[in-house]
């Protein structure tokens, strides 16, 4: 529930829109498509914080879709 009162899904909105064709080099590029790591970017932009979460890299974000599921799980209390 706190989550949702912090959350600003229009930045993440804004966010995606802005760096879906033009990667942000701000952050780490894994080879081969890795849609975790730019989605975590995304959520990261609208206000959620992985510092808590395992697996992230250097700049806070998580490269893998069963490293982010965890980690949403566990901000959720899921």
């Amino acid at each position: 529930v706190a989550l949702s009162l912090s959350y600003n899904a229009g930045a993440a909105v804004n966010y995606a829109l802005k760096y879906c064709r033009n990667y942000n080099s701000d952050y780490n590029k894994y080879p081969g498509v890795d849609c975790a790591n730019f989605v975590s970017q995304c959520l990261h932009a609208g206000g959620l914080d992985f510092s808590r979460c395992a697996m992230i890299d250097r700049n806070g974000m998580i490269h893998g879709c069963i490293s982010l599921q965890n980690c949403l799980r566990q901000k959720l209390n899921y």
